[in-house]
């Protein structure tokens, strides 16, 4: 199942086609682009958002942006905020800022970083979307926020804090005319996160349930970091260290370039959690909930792989 993003280029959709198609897991539907005017709503946001609603269908937005100032990131930032505060209940995926204007290149990491404070600062989970070769030379200092990359090239694109890719502009759906935007998506319900393992780095991110870091290949897991939007507050214990101090969502748990194993981590978020750990010379721990430890002290045993769940 893929996502699809859709504005009024996309025409008339019929949104129970699309549902029983199977083929989709979820819509980013644009809200409007540029500054705060009326004329740049998109004239098919509401129809969009009221069609996936009534037939189950997750949702983000997107704005597309033009800006090139401060006074325009914050007029843009007003643009999204009047649009989707009707839907503030209804949003399963973040409110992303669109950026590949042409003109704007030097102006959209400080634009980005503009409109995304601001968006979560009024209560909502954001992103940023942009094309491979705009992240790799534009958009530098914005690794706090998920990542959606467009590469139509037919192989996954290698960037760091990479939750969605955009892997066509060609796809077809049944309830839809003509050619619709694909895009797989590595987060699941707002949970990701990566491990950095011995040997390797950081891998890429996983969703809920999938298994980060390594198994059967002797790899110590050295770090795990959780998306900002998963609302986690992770805490480990490793080598030399100890039990380290807590560290918000999105921040690094555990040590990089020091060579030191975890042995034990704990959870915490307001959502029930479910997580175990695959610890050296014993395989898989069995599940706990949030606020428990697990792993191992005292032991010198370290960490290999976690897997985390929502219950």
């Amino acid at each position: 199942m893929s996502i699809i993003d859709v504005s009024k280029h996309n025409g008339t959709i019929d949104w129970g086609a699309v549902k029983r198609s199977g083929k989709v897991e979820g819509a980013i539907i644009r809200c409007g682009y540029g500054s705060d005017l009326k004329n740049q709503d998109d004239p098919r946001f509401k129809e969009y958002m009221e069609g996936c609603i009534a037939n189950g269908i997750p949702v983000g937005v997107y704005l597309y942006s033009y800006a090139t100032n401060l006074s325009q990131v914050d007029s843009e930032v007003r643009h999204t905020l009047r649009l989707i505060e009707p839907y503030k209940d209804k949003l399963v995926y973040p409110v992303y800022f669109d950026t590949e204007e042409k003109g704007t290149q030097s102006f959209s990491a400080q634009a980005a970083r503009r409109y995304c404070a601001a968006i979560e600062d009024a209560g909502y989970k954001v992103g940023i979307y942009a094309s491979l070769s705009w992240w790799r030379n534009y958009l530098k200092g914005v690794d706090a926020w998920p990542k959606w990359v467009a590469a139509w090239t037919g192989t996954k694109p290698s960037i760091d804090g990479m939750t969605m890719w955009q892997y066509t502009d060609k796809g077809s759906v049944p309830g839809i005319r003509g050619s619709v935007d694909l895009s797989y998506s590595y987060s699941t319900g707002g949970l990701s996160l990566r491990g950095h393992v011995q040997g390797i780095g950081w891998q890429d991110w996983v969703g809920a349930g999938a298994v980060c870091g390594t198994t059967e290949q002797s790899k110590r897991l050295e770090a795990v970091q959780f998306s900002k939007d998963s609302g986690i507050t992770a805490q480990a214990h490793c080598q030399g260290y100890g039990d380290m101090a807590p560290v918000a969502p999105g921040g690094i748990c555990g040590t990089t370039g020091e060579s030191k194993r975890m042995e034990a981590i704990k959870l915490d978020c307001k959502d029930v959690l479910m997580y175990r750990v695959h610890v050296q010379g014993s395989g898989w721990t069995p599940w706990v909930s949030n606020g428990m430890w697990c792993g191992t002290k005292g032991q010198s045993l370290r960490l290999e792989a976690i897997q985390v769940k929502k219950a």
